[in-house]
């Protein structure tokens, strides 16, 4: 068996393992508050809700990868930029990921003129990164630099990254070998489209690993005011 089928095999059996894993999570949570609704106390149902909500955000976000994918395959994707505060930028990734430090330097423009359609979808793609990557009770840190192109930095004190499992980092299907070992979830989309969406916006991405793993990207992006 060549290498191209053995790693589509490879990736459809992690797309069907998420999928089966969330919708099942969805259904037993459904199958209870039907079954048993009154017998819950408020704490029971609360709880029963929030992993619902949370098995139906895991599932929006898979499909909305896979969906952005296919659209980079399929068609060239162009920046639109526009004016936009940095408050703006953030707010859906602070809703989203309400326990990640926000910082926010001195020296960053309220406003500045970027797409911001991308830059979100970057920012969750990279959150949702290190969140997974990270134990539960460290740090993931957003950062936001100016004095230049406009510069995010997202970081967390997980695993780290092997100078092998650096090099397949932002590829398409691209998974680690740690991901491989403990058989992690994860079809490895998101650091892909990450690339071709900071590229489309003329941008630049990295990785540092001095003092934790910190993905980074750089934007062109023009000012319009101070902080």
């Amino acid at each position: 068996m060549d290498d191209e089928l053995v790693r589509r095999r490879e990736i459809n059996d992690v797309m069907r393992h998420d999928l089966r894993t969330r919708v099942g999570i969805g259904n037993g949570y459904l199958a209870m508050l039907v079954a048993h609704h009154d017998a819950l106390t408020a704490d029971q149902r609360a709880a029963a809700l929030r992993g619902l909500a949370e098995a139906f955000a895991r599932l929006d976000a898979f499909g909305r990868r896979v969906l952005m994918d296919e659209k980079l395959l399929t068609r060239e994707v162009r920046a639109e930029p526009g004016e936009v505060t940095v408050a703006a930028l953030l707010g859906p990734a602070r809703v989203a990921y309400p326990d990640v430090v926000v910082d926010v330097a001195d020296g960053v423009p309220e406003t500045v003129f970027v797409d911001p359609l991308l830059v979100r979808e970057v920012l969750d793609n990279l959150l949702a990164n290190a969140r997974a990557a990270a134990p539960p009770d460290t740090e993931v840190t957003l950062r936001v630099r100016g004095g230049g192109p406009l510069r995010f930095e997202v970081r967390d004190e997980g695993p780290g990254v092997t100078e092998a499992d650096r090099a397949v980092l932002f590829r398409r299907y691209g998974r680690t070998e740690r991901s491989r070992r403990l058989g992690e979830s994860g079809m490895g989309l998101g650091l892909s489209v990450v690339a071709r969406l900071v590229e489309a916006h003329g941008g630049s991405y990295g990785l540092d690993t001095a003092g934790g793993t910190t993905f980074w990207f750089e934007l062109p992006a023009v000012a319009e005011g101070t902080r």
